[in-house]
């Protein structure tokens, strides 16, 4: 259930969510939260705080986001995303320009013409420094698709995220050609492509990884029970 904070400036968030999906609470911070799946299925918090473009601006130049807004949202949740919600771009010679819904063009804000590197530049750093998730979004309706988005995505198990569980043959990352051990290993289930050289450096050959018993498995780092159970499964073609 993604949690929506009732009061003004994030209720409306609601209105454009799936119905059922969400209900209102009173959040101490940020705009609307959740619980997802991580690592192994811990139970991990989620914030979303959603700051439309002249309020981004208003709370970058008062101090508010970062004195008081981030440090809560970093200490209450375990994932924070910051969603932009607004148009903007940059001139010709880098100020900021921001577009308002009827098309218009504005070059100044809060009494400052701001430059796109003062506001990427900003974002940047609260992104790898604060390691805060940065997503933007052209208005209301795409905001509520991100969140039911990032919602729909933390409730999967951690390990059937399998985007990056795959190798790109052509022009590999390192100098040398991965081998086929472990590239095999790589495609058993909760393995990917981190875990797959410790099992190369504990079995040696795909002879002894596929008749390897459970208890060998399970020393493996990061090998539970459960992880060892799947590959089982999925050698034995269960």
């Amino acid at each position: 259930m993604i949690l929506i904070d009732a009061r003004v400036g994030s209720n409306h968030l609601l209105t454009y969510l799936p119905k059922g999906v969400a209900e209102y609470s009173i959040l101490d911070f940020g705009d609307c939260c959740f619980t997802g799946k991580g690592p192994e299925n811990k139970e991990l918090k989620i914030g979303i705080e959603v700051k439309k473009l002249a309020d981004l601006l208003a709370s970058l130049t008062s101090g508010r986001l970062v004195g008081y807004q981030l440090p809560g949202l970093l200490g209450t949740y375990d994932r924070v995303y910051l969603i932009v919600e607004g148009w903007y771009s940059a001139s010709d010679n880098g100020e900021l320009v921001i577009i308002n819904s009827d098309g218009a063009m504005r070059r100044t804000w809060t009494h400052k013409a701001w430059r796109y590197s003062d506001l990427d530049g900003w974002l940047n750093t609260i992104a790898n420094k604060a390691r805060v998730a940065i997503k933007r979004t052209i208005d209301t309706i795409e905001t509520a698709a991100a969140i039911y988005s990032l919602y729909l995505w933390w409730q999967k198990d951690w390990n059937e995220h399998r985007g990056l569980d795959q190798f790109y043959d052509e022009t590999p990352i390192t100098l040398e050609r991965p081998s086929i051990m472990r590239r095999i290993a790589a495609l058993l289930p909760g393995i990917g492509w981190e875990k797959s050289a410790k099992i190369e450096e504990a079995f040696g050959t795909i002879y002894k990884m596929i008749t390897a018993k459970p208890e060998e498995w399970e020393k493996i780092p990061g090998i539970g029970k459960k992880i060892t159970a799947a590959i089982q499964k999925t050698i034995n073609g269960e």
